[in-house]
């Protein structure tokens, strides 16, 4: 009799944990990480596990979801997904040569996910390799036609390799796509300045200042630098000194050799932001 009482009351305990991890997922589903992080908090299978790996990697905490990755895959976590999602954490931590031994892992059972060749296009350029990285992103692309983020990372390494009119279409492209993505019009505004289109950037850029975002330095800055290549001279130093009241040091550079010394403004690159 005691001996049945301990199998059902076994069979009531993992009928409970399965019933957890269900709810864990559900919450991470709907965007409440922390909540899932809460309610798996005391649960350790593998399934529970890559659910919490995946919550704090999507909360910024990658050291902490790093651990938590391998820790499901050493319980033996069978989630192709963890290969994947692994490999996005160890880029976010620039751990490009990790990154790429899960990307690979991954892909040797399922090459045509989109998302893979996205992510191995990142690596190559975080590390440079910059045709490498169009093979993928033509490839991700070639899979999802729309896919916003690979066509942003494509603009980005025609940038870099001093391409701007195909940079300016991929950014075109970008804002058709996501309109509500002000970033995509900054960067186009960006190339504007590139092509020497100082009218069409400061247009944007002024339209653009009125609107909700994180990056008024930056806009500043590339404001300034489209009002002094159209001689607006006092208009310029205006933007640059905005601008290096919040911090933004290419600004406080421009003040200093265009506003105080009077010389030409020095071409200063500026990382394009790109999100992986």
């Amino acid at each position: 009799m005691n001996k049945m009482l301990f199998v059902f009351t076994a069979v009531i305990m993992s009928c409970t944990a399965f019933a957890q991890v269900d709810k864990g997922l559900e919450l991470f589903a709907q965007g409440k990480y922390q909540e899932s992080l809460a309610t798996l908090e005391s649960y350790s299978s593998a399934e529970a596990t890559l659910i919490k790996a995946d919550a704090w990697h999507k909360l910024g905490e990658f050291d902490l979801a790093l651990t938590a990755y391998f820790d499901a895959e050493e319980m033996g976590c069978s989630d192709l997904s963890l290969f994947l999602n692994r490999a996005i954490c160890l880029i976010s931590l620039e751990k490009t040569e990790e990154a790429e031994y899960d990307l690979l892992t991954y892909f040797v059972q399922d090459e045509n996910n989109p998302k893979l060749h996205y992510y191995l296009a990142a690596i190559d350029y975080l590390d440079r390799n910059l045709r490498e990285a169009h093979f993928h992103l033509d490839r991700a692309i070639e899979l999802l036609p729309d896919y916003m983020e690979a066509h942003y990372l494509r603009a980005a390494v025609f940038i870099d390799q001093h391409k701007p009119i195909s940079a300016q279409k991929s950014f075109q492209y970008c804002v058709e796509l996501q309109p509500e993505n002000l970033r995509n019009q900054l960067n186009l505004a960006i190339v504007n300045i590139e092509l020497l289109q100082y009218n069409n950037a400061l247009d944007r850029l002024i339209e653009l200042e009125e609107k909700e975002h994180n990056f008024k330095p930056e806009l500043l800055f590339y404001k300034g630098l489209a009002q002094n290549a159209l001689h607006q001279q006092e208009e310029a130093c205006m933007s640059w000194n905005k601008s290096a009241e919040d911090g933004d040091l290419f600004s406080k550079e421009m003040i200093e050799q265009v506003c105080i010394k009077g010389k030409k403004a020095p071409r200063r690159k500026r990382k394009t932001v790109a999100t992986f």
